[in-house]
């Protein structure tokens, strides 16, 4: 049976933001996009939108959701802490979908979230894409491993230098991952070769495999690009606190950014200077960027609170609900599938009950995948 939601004042994230139209939904996906006096004939379920504003769902491009569980103090499997290289891991074998944070997710709007290792590890295995409603984590898949965790500045230090283990510098860091990239791109070109699991997996990243950099500082973003060009890697830099700092750098690189989060407190020297005006800063520059909450760093259901302290510093409202959905999309390279309302893509979107841009709207409905999930 066709799904309609009807009388829909329609932010699609490409070009129209405000008329009103009638959206159809089929097997899942978006089918059609009609005008709202348009004749639709069939059997059909109809959600009447009555008007208010419709988008795409919420996309989180970086976080350890169901890995670092919200409200169960066991329940954190983002880091493996013996090895600061650990490719061969997978965040797939650690993903609770119990996590009390998928359902705060979903009553937030967000409807797909990449998940994987934290920070300590200079390389933590592997992240997975998946939508925040589903009978179960197989369900919900969008790709098992889409990306690699890398991690630069104190994390990796702090975890390994205090046991007296490289990394204790930053150069440490950059040789450690150097290094690792050394032996699986020689590992790949060899013709003979004893199965090496570690070499085996970060080889894909010769292949394409999305790379996302951690890197709050300038010195390490700037690392970062340095690793990401020397080895022609598909990279993004995420967290990124002091990008907006270097914006003619991060153009002429045109390094793809997940920004954020830019909200809480300046609990130590990595995160002094995030700023919320940071956004405005960047879009100027004509960097277009995806707004992050690395949840659990910032809880994912403040994921509008985030972004908005950045449209408070004037960041344009349109560009800030861009970050959100298909520049998140495209960092993910998941742009094809998810992050505007067009015909074939995924039918994740979000009824709200106001202005989304206004602290105080809330979404009314969401849905995923064409089925009404809150």
């Amino acid at each position: 049976m066709t799904l309609i939601i009807k009388n829909a004042k329609v932010y699609d994230m490409v070009e129209n933001f405000g008329s009103e139209k009638n959206i159809l939904i089929e097997d899942g996906k978006i089918s059609a996009i009609k005008d709202k006096d348009e004749k639709i004939d069939g059997d059909c379920e109809v959600i009447d939108a009555d008007g208010k504003i419709v988008t795409p769902g919420l996309i989180e491009p970086s976080s350890s959701l169901g890995l670092r569980e919200a409200i169960y103090p066991d329940g954190n499997d983002m880091d493996e802490g013996v090895d600061p290289i650990n490719p061969k891991l997978r965040a797939l074998d650690g993903i609770s979908t119990d996590d009390q944070a998928f359902e705060d997710a979903l009553k937030t709007g967000v409807t797909t979230v990449l998940t994987g290792p934290g920070a300590k590890n200079l390389i933590g295995g592997t992240c997975a894409a998946l939508k925040t409603f589903g009978k179960d984590l197989d369900s919900r898949l969008i790709k098992d491993e889409l990306a690699y965790k890398f991690s630069l500045g104190m994390g990796p230090k702090s975890a390994f230098g205090s046991k007296g283990k490289s990394p204790v510098t930053r150069m440490g860091s950059a040789a450690l991952i150097r290094q690792a990239l050394i032996q699986a791109n020689d590992y790949k070109d060899s013709e003979k070769k004893d199965f090496d699991m570690n070499l085996e997996a970060l080889s894909r990243v010769f292949d394409g495999m999305l790379v996302k950099f951690e890197a709050r500082q300038v010195q390490d973003i700037v690392t970062a690009v340095r690793i990401g060009e020397e080895f022609s890697l598909n990279y993004t830099v995420d967290r990124a606190d002091e990008a907006y700092l270097i914006p003619d750098f991060i153009k002429n690189h045109q390094v793809r950014l997940v920004y954020g989060p830019v909200y809480g407190g300046k609990r130590n020297n990595e995160v002094l200077k995030r700023e919320a005006v940071g956004g405005k800063i960047l879009a100027d520059a004509g960097i277009s960027f995806a707004a992050s909450t690395n949840h659990p760093e910032t809880s994912i259901d403040l994921t509008m609170v985030n972004a908005l302290m950045m449209y408070r510093k004037k960041l344009d409202g349109i560009e800030l609900l861009k970050t959100l959905t298909i520049n998140a999309a495209k960092a993910l390279g998941l742009d094809h599938k998810i992050g505007s309302i067009e015909v074939g893509k995924d039918a994740d979107l979000i009824i709200w009950d106001g202005d989304p841009l206004d602290l105080y709207s809330s979404p009314k409905n969401v849905i995923v995948n064409g089925k009404l999930a809150f």
